[in-house]
């Protein structure tokens, strides 16, 4: 029997509340996305956290059109400071976030909400390169998995500062799940399965489902996260309604590949 969902711990209420003046429609979209992301057991993690920081008040989102003369399709601007963790009723050094979305894609909302992880959860970004370094030093069995690696983990990764790219990795590893052909459906520009890419990148993804998943876990509500278990599907159950998610055509034609124009969490960007 389905758990009764209250108004403060929903988590998609909670993604709602977090987007300030947004357009009826773009917001209509943005829920929509949410929800068939939290069909996936590989990003409620992201999602739990991410809901977490919302509902104590740490966390907002800001959608926008993008136009043609933005260099990003999103982007994270962090505020450091200090405030009362509801959570564990105590005081302690937290961040807050404001996440931009100006490109409705699945792939941007969760590249932006890695950051945030990155940001907040205990990782050992020095391990986490070993392990994603070791999958990325095989050559993957998709042509088109191989070549939207290609794009996102090397030709553009080149362009960011050496301290950048620990973090824009572990954002990338999500980025890359969610342009899969059960996420992105018509909008995926690989052709690859979900599975395909979870494989390929083995080392990474069992470290995502031990190390990883402890430390978010041991910051998230669980609350939360009983809520959003409800939402959670077998990938070959989950119904596709790619009708309801023309995220590239709804809001213009925008840049093809994404990695170019993402921007990384930056301390001084907003400055």
């Amino acid at each position: 029997m389905p758990v009764p969902i209250s108004e403060e711990k929903n988590p998609l209420k909670l993604f709602e509340i977090a987007c300030s003046n947004p357009a009826p429609e773009m917001l209509e979209q943005f829920l929509l996305m949410v929800k068939h992301l939290y069909q996936y057991q590989i990003f409620q993690l992201i999602l739990d956290l991410t809901a977490t920081e919302i509902s104590e008040k740490l966390l907002s989102f800001k959608l926008c059109d993008q136009r043609f003369f933005d260099l990003d399709a999103g982007n994270c601007k962090t505020i450091y400071g200090n405030s009362i963790n509801q959570l564990f009723n105590r005081i302690r050094s937290r961040n807050k976030y404001q996440i931009t979305i100006k490109k409705l894609s699945y792939d941007v909302i969760i590249h932006e909400m890695a950051h945030v992880i990155e940001k907040e959860v205990m990782i050992n970004l020095q391990e986490f390169m070993g392990l994603i370094s070791d999958d990325l030093g095989e050559a993957p069995t998709s042509i088109g998995l191989k070549q939207v690696v290609e794009q996102i983990f090397f030709t553009e990764l080149k362009l960011y500062p050496e301290d950048q790219k620990p973090s824009e990795l572990f954002a990338r590893y999500f980025q890359i799940l969610c342009l899969s052909k059960e996420i992105s459906g018509l909008s995926s520009t690989g052709g690859y399965k979900l599975e395909q890419a979870l494989t390929y990148f083995s080392n990474t993804t069992t470290w995502v489902n031990s190390v990883c998943k402890f430390n978010i876990i041991s910051i998230t509500d669980s609350q939360i996260s009983t809520l959003s278990s409800q939402f959670l599907k077998k990938t070959e159950e989950v119904e596709h309604k790619w009708s309801e998610q023309k995220a590239t055509s709804i809001h213009g034609p925008g840049p093809k590949n994404w990695g170019n124009i993402i921007t990384s969490i930056k301390s001084d960007y907003f400055k």
